[in-house]
């Protein structure tokens, strides 16, 4: 018997299994193979001093940020990163890799992460088989680069965006058209993304949240453009000023599925969440530390539990 439930939780008892991830509710003794959907991410920033060898000492806390919830940080080992650079030909900020300079590559590579550079004159490089991709610029014919990344995005692909690079020569307005169908094929939107009001610098405080922007007190910023969020539940504002978004993130629903085998569960997941169980549906929930997808528990006959994602 299959009922519409809730999607965000998992849950299981002694004589019920729930399976919610995809809206599924198993009853008794019945198993579910339950498709994931994947849980691709976006990192869309105004800017692109973040990354390079000028902007990386004040932004650190940033940096580190993205690429740990790229899943590069803090075990990166057999990690794989394409960095599709727009800026190379005119050098920019970070040196002979433009906006993405040689202190983030190293950064990277001492957590074992291995780095695929391709410069504004190189060949197109798919990013299929790769963890991540950091682009900015204009770095291929966008006929190409469209459905790659969003092909990309939708495999569970994590994706940085850098603008405000100027190498368009039209303005924001330009720069934000080049990415607008990458971001609208790959988040089903067409409002988020890079904004085209124009040339800015960073004004006032920081306002900063989840996980990209948690404890980013400084962000080095020199005439970037705003980033639009849009309606979409799972976009988010991560870096704002007084007046402007600076960095925004989305990522596909969470994918949660749980499967009853004999007297105990298995929970499966897609993407980098953590694990957390209750005993009621409100919480409070905990973190369950060690827990990799697939992960086995056995069935409480005292009552029920709680599964969700972070």
């Amino acid at each position: 018997m299959n009922r519409m439930l809730d999607p965000s939780l998992a849950a299981w008892g002694s004589r019920r299994v729930f399976a919610l991830a995809l809206a599924v509710w198993v009853v008794g003794p019945h198993e579910s193979s339950l498709a994931a959907p994947s849980t691709g991410k976006i990192v869309v920033a105004g800017d692109e001093w973040a990354f390079s060898d000028a902007g990386l000492p004040d932004n650190g806390a940033y940096v580190t940020n993205v690429a740990t919830w790229f899943g590069l940080l803090p075990e990166g080992a057999g990690k794989k990163v394409l960095i599709l650079d727009g800026q190379s030909s005119n050098g920019g900020f970070g040196g002979t890799f433009g906006a993405f300079g040689s202190a983030f590559r190293r950064l990277l590579a001492a957590n074992g992460v291995a780095v695929t550079y391709r410069g504004v004159t190189g060949n197109p490089v798919s990013p299929a088989g790769y963890d991540a991709v950091f682009a900015d610029g204009f770095v291929e014919n966008a006929a190409t680069l469209v459905p790659d990344l969003a092909a990309f995005v939708g495999n569970g692909g994590a994706v940085y965006v850098a603008g405000g690079t100027g190498t368009f020569g039209g303005g924001p307005k330009v720069e934000a058209a080049y990415w607008k169908p990458f971001f609208a094929a790959a988040t089903g939107t067409g409002d988020f993304g890079l904004g085209d009001a124009g040339w800015f610098a960073e004004e006032g405080a920081l306002r900063v949240s989840g996980p990209v922007g948690e404890g980013v007190a400084v962000l080095r910023w020199y005439l970037g453009q705003d980033v639009s969020v849009g309606g979409s539940p799972h976009a988010k504002a991560a870096v704002s000023d007084s007046l402007h978004a600076l960095v925004a993130t989305w990522s596909a629903p969470a994918s949660l599925s749980i499967q009853r085998q004999g007297s105990s569960v298995v929970l499966s997941w897609s993407g980098s969440g953590v694990l957390q169980t209750a005993g009621n549906p409100v919480g409070p929930y905990e973190d369950i530390i060690p827990a990799t997808s697939p992960f086995t528990r056995a069935i409480d006959p005292g009552g029920s539990r709680f599964f969700r994602l972070r």
